[in-house]
């Protein structure tokens, strides 16, 4: 019995392009902060080049994004619903801070909600 799949077809250099462009970030500095090359994000920003999931990982953590919201970004898994960016990087974020610190963010949150 063969099993095949088809992964879903998303734009991801567009989305990289437009990630990029919302954290302020240009292609050198992805470059720097993931390890590949420039070359090579030149062609995954052109549609040249179709990332390999590795690839698509460092960019995840170079972009300090959630590597499986990345992943489906990049088509290699079922994309997750359609979130807000900036809560997917602020969930991803507050996951890496420490348990004491993650409580000290949520009472700096809630005294803000106060306050308005």
């Amino acid at each position: 019995m063969l099993i095949s799949f088809q992964m879903t077809r998303i734009d991801f250099p567009k989305w990289l392009r437009e990630e990029l462009s919302r954290q302020q970030m240009i292609p050198a500095e992805l470059s720097r902060r993931s390890g590949i090359t420039e070359g090579t994000i030149s062609r995954i920003l052109s549609g040249a080049r179709r990332p390999k999931i590795e690839t698509v990982k460092e960019i995840a953590r170079a972009l300090m994004l959630d590597e499986n919201y990345v992943l489906g970004a990049a088509g290699f898994i079922s994309p997750a619903p359609e979130i807000n960016p900036q809560h997917a990087e602020l969930t991803h974020l507050f996951d890496m801070l420490p348990k004491k610190e993650q409580r000290e963010i949520i009472a700096i949150i809630r005294l803000k909600l106060e306050s308005e």
